[in-house]
């Protein structure tokens, strides 16, 4: 089916995909494509939308109308639509039925902006691939992320630009900005790095360099000197005997365990405090989530385990 041969399927089956095509009036029912109202050409397609493997009929109510790149889509894992499918929306039009409404499975689902997961597609909106250089969707950021990148005036992004599920309006967009953080993590795509001004005390005092840019740098190096002028001498018996780069070596690496606690966990508890006490913060500005933190930490504990790994190493080298 996806080379346009029939073969396998019944003798009708011509005559059933063109009754097919004519019931849907020619349109792909996921994006809405219509060769007689959009310049490119695609083939349609008839779809099965309970697949024959799993006793799907060749039926008229068992059909439905897509292009051959949305088809794709519906088919991830078959390599011969592997040409067509990026070219395929990253959003079904509004209208979708909700049978064909499937979000491609190797896109992101991640903003490229705050790199926050999304479990549902409705919660992300995407920046046309004409406004973004080298990818095959559209780009895929969360709503309030997306209100920071149209209300940024060095962007040419427009909210009318926007792609998504269904209808994006200005609250979920430029209205919610706010709870974005002021500073996108690192990104390839320009587009996706743009700032907002900081709204309140809170974000003026914690959100600066301290939680994106050089946020592991500062900590570890606090943690370094603290661990290696005070604790380490107070409770480590031997540590005044070491050798100097030794001694700072064992900072290092203590450091280095204690470092995501403070980093995630620690950085985010505090920031809640602050903006309780905070009277220029409101509902409606950014609060970093407890499990974001939790599961940053997590992340942030597996790779430090390889860098303390690797100084051991060194240590015993020394």
């Amino acid at each position: 089916m996806a080379n346009n041969n029939w073969d396998g399927y019944g003798p009708n089956w011509d005559k059933l995909r063109k009754k097919t095509y004519k019931r849907d009036n020619y349109t792909c029912q996921r994006c809405g494509y219509n060769p007689e109202k959009h310049t490119y050409t695609v083939p349609l397609q008839a779809h099965h939308i309970i697949p024959r493997s799993r006793g799907g009929k060749d039926s008229l109510d068992n059909l439905i109308t897509l292009c051959r790149r949305c088809h794709g889509v519906q088919h991830p894992d078959n390599e011969a639509f592997d040409d067509d499918r990026p070219k395929a929306p990253l959003f079904p039009h509004p209208d979708a039925p909700e049978v064909i409404t499937t979000y491609p499975k190797d896109a992101s689902k991640s903003c490229n902006r705050c790199k926050k997961y999304y479990s549902k597609p409705s919660e992300l909106v995407g920046i046309p691939r004409s406004l973004v250089n080298d990818i095959d969707y559209a780009l895929p950021v969360c709503k309030p992320c997306a209100g920071v990148i149209c209300y940024d005036s060095e962007s040419d992004v427009d909210m009318n630009d926007l792609e998504g599920m269904g209808d994006i309006n200005r609250s979920e967009t430029i209205n919610q900005k706010n709870k974005a953080h002021p500073y996108p993590r690192t990104s390839s795509k320009d587009i996706a790095n743009s700032t907002r001004e900081k709204n309140n005390n809170t974000e003026k005092l914690l959100l600066h360099n301290f939680t994106r840019k050089h946020g592991s740098i500062i900590s570890i190096s606090i943690l370094t000197v603290l661990i290696h002028f005070i604790f380490a001498p107070l409770f480590i018996e031997s540590y005044s005997e070491a050798t100097n780069s030794t001694a700072l070596i064992i900072s290092l690496i203590l450091a280095l365990l204690f470092h995501p606690l403070l980093r995630w966990s620690g950085t985010t508890v505090l920031y809640r405090i602050i903006s309780f006490l905070d009277y220029t913060h409101k509902k409606s500005h950014y609060k970093p989530g407890l499990k974001s933190a939790i599961s940053s930490t997590i992340a942030s504990y597996l790779l430090t385990g390889v860098f303390v790994i690797i100084l051991f190493v060194i240590l015993l080298i020394v």
